[in-house]
């Protein structure tokens, strides 16, 4: 048996804008961060529309992979906001100019570079936004060998890296998956 993780939102779906108006790198999807500590306190940000904010969570170290020229390029963030309820991952301009990351925009994009005038990202301008074009995320596979005996659904649960039900029963209803065999009751 062969499923595909997609319990989290994957990089590649992600759009990842540099932002001058936010307050912090804020990222969205969890498998970004090499490092993750929760805040004691639930955090508010604030985000663009009016009187709107957005909760956040968690803090940590980040990287993204983006492709420059051909080259691979990897960045690393310290302190990012991890928060699920924005639709973009945002680069702070601010903290990349702490960082001596010179970001220079045009009528076509911006490039961020370092000291020595090496470019480690480019953004293409779409309307008012600056979208870094990232490196997309390979799905994770999770492979299996089931028997032909059928086992019970919390096996298949744990089995699943505990994926949630109404996702098993899913795939069992749709037959996405062969061999995904449930002995009794489907939750």
């Amino acid at each position: 048996m062969t499923a595909y993780n997609n319990d989290t939102k994957i990089q590649s779906n992600m759009s990842m804008l540099i932002d001058s108006g936010a307050l912090d790198h804020c990222f969205v999807n969890q498998n970004s961060f090499l490092s993750l500590t929760l805040l004691y306190q639930l955090t508010m940000g604030l985000a663009a529309g009016k009187e709107s904010t957005f909760n956040v969570t968690e803090k940590g170290k980040a990287r993204i992979e983006t492709t420059v020229n051909c080259m691979s390029k990897v960045i690393t963030f310290e302190d990012v906001l991890h928060t699920s309820e924005l639709h973009s991952n945002l680069i702070l301009v601010s903290k990349l100019a702490e960082r001596r990351i010179r970001v220079k925009f045009d009528k076509h994009g911006a490039q961020l570079k370092i000291a020595s005038s090496t470019i480690v990202m480019t953004a293409k301008q779409c309307s008012c936004l600056y979208t870094v074009e990232t490196r997309p995320e390979i799905p994770t596979v999770l492979v299996m060998k089931a028997k032909k005996q059928a086992v019970a659904f919390d096996t298949w649960h744990q089995r699943l890296r505990h994926a949630a039900p109404e996702i098993i029963c899913k795939m069992i209803n749709k037959t996405l998956v062969n061999g995904l065999n449930v002995a009794g009751e489907l939750l």
